[in-house]
């Protein structure tokens, strides 16, 4: 079987000056903090799909949403590459539910300069971009 990148999205949700990341349960990242995400569907904008991932994994509705940058993780052990596609998401209101427990066991909102250890790769190499949550955060 040829091995082929896979096409990730994440969801960086800003509310109240915070960030949302869960507890993974999954194989990729298991027992590190991650933001809602997963992959995108065959014919589906990358918005559309990280609207979707949103949804189904916290059942959140954005305000807005914005594309921030991409990243490059590979994880040899599991034979898998991911390019990933990441968003930042206002949301004003709202709670987020454990929709998938067998995936993310809680989830929990940090402040960007005190964030939990073990971090997600992919949020590990946001890091290192640069990036700053925007100041929109309600």
């Amino acid at each position: 079987m040829k091995k082929i990148p896979r096409v990730g999205l994440a969801v960086l949700v800003l509310q109240k000056g915070k960030i949302l990341l869960g507890k993974r349960y999954s194989t990729i990242g298991k027992s590190t903090w991650g933001p809602p995400g997963g992959h995108l569907e065959f014919a589906e904008t990358l918005t559309d799909g990280a609207k979707r991932e949103l949804k189904e994994e916290t059942n959140l509705l954005p305000n807005s949403i914005q594309f921030i940058t991409i990243t490059e993780e590979v994880y040899e052990e599991l034979e898998r590459h991911y390019v990933t596609i990441w968003f930042e998401v206002v949301c004003k209101s709202g709670v987020p539910k454990i929709t998938e427990p067998d995936r993310i066991g809680e989830w929990t909102w940090f402040d960007w300069s005190a964030l939990p250890s073990p971090l997600f790769l992919p949020v590990k190499n946001l890091i290192k971009t640069g990036y700053k949550p925007s100041n929109k955060t309600v």
